[in-house]
């Protein structure tokens, strides 16, 4: 089953809000996982940390994660799935939208395996 992480740039209310709508669903966000401890961590422990527990990592990252993951790809590294989020698409402070299609996204993408895997999240 899908469980998600927010990164520290998407708000703990997303989470909050997520949860309220859809409560079997597991979702966290970084500033409160674990008590906040990997606030400012860096993308490869962050990382790291989200494949132990197996959480899919939901940011709006576009400048390292993605490099990060072509290396550990070419090294045969496993990684926590990551779901990227366009600016573009979803702006980071229009909360609402972000739910919703966070919510979608969880519906039609619970049962799959989620090992390696990288997608956009769509508008909802």
């Amino acid at each position: 089953m899908l469980s998600i992480l927010l990164d520290e740039n998407i708000s703990h209310i997303v989470a909050e809000q997520v949860r309220q709508k859809q409560p079997q669903m597991f979702i966290e966000s970084l500033h409160k996982f674990q008590g906040g401890v990997y606030r400012g961590t860096d993308d490869a422990q962050l990382l790291s940390i989200a494949t132990e527990v197996k959480l899919t990592l939901i940011t709006y990252d576009l400048q390292t994660i993605p490099d990060l993951l072509t290396e550990w790809s070419q090294e045969g590294i496993a990684h926590a799935d990551v779901v990227f989020v366009d600016r573009h698409t979803i702006g980071s402070h229009d909360l609402g939208r972000l739910v919703r299609a966070i919510l979608r996204f969880w519906e039609q993408n619970t049962e799959f395996d989620w090992t390696n895997r990288t997608a956009f999240l769509p508008a909802p």
